[in-house]
């Protein structure tokens, strides 16, 4: 049957009966102390539906609220800066300090070492020092289930003199001279 014949749809396809609704408000009106709350939670816990949870608040009202409102979207953008901010602090702290980790003797903890992980500090230094480990190129390969790694032959004076040769070509100074050895 066509719409236009069924009685339960009016011509222009909505359902009997339907009203143009405005979009809903918010059931309550957001205090400034409960707005405080929300934002020392987003700084705090940085996902808008964990800091909507502490708050007592729905994840739902806190999305819509940084969509529609564009004010309040910039506060909690600036809330979220603040937690990435203590997030790569914890971060480079972690990564020039250390984290405890216990050293156990027959089921026995015998002391703690302090152990540092290379490779957040090689993301962390990658991040803030442009160029950093970009110009290192290896050529590696992997052959019959085997890593090939090329080698630069010759002794080690060699190898250093090739690479401080290579670092002030980058650096845009000029070789230094050879130096004749009798």
């Amino acid at each position: 049957m066509p719409k236009s014949m069924d009685h339960n749809h009016n011509p222009e396809g909505r359902p009997k009966g339907a009203k143009d609704v405005a979009p809903r408000k918010l059931r309550r009106e957001l205090t400034s102390w409960t707005i405080t709350r929300l934002l020392e939670n987003v700084a705090k816990y940085g996902t808008l539906a964990q800091a909507a949870r502490a708050t007592g608040l729905s994840p739902q009202t806190v999305y819509k609220l940084k969509r529609e409102d564009d004010e309040m979207g910039k506060e909690i953008a600036a809330a979220q800066e603040v937690y990435f901010s203590d997030v790569e602090a914890d971060a480079i702290d972690w990564a020039r300090r250390g984290v405890p980790v216990g050293k156990w003797y027959k089921g026995i903890r015998v002391g703690v070492e302090m152990e540092r992980s290379e490779r957040l500090m090689e993301r962390i230094l990658e991040a803030h020092l442009p160029g950093y480990n970009r110009e290192l190129k290896v050529d590696a390969t992997v052959r019959a289930g085997v890593l090939v790694v090329g080698a630069v032959p010759g002794t080690g004076e060699e190898w250093r003199e090739k690479v401080d040769a290579e670092w002030r070509d980058m650096a845009g100074q000029p070789p230094a001279d050879p130096v004749e050895s009798d």
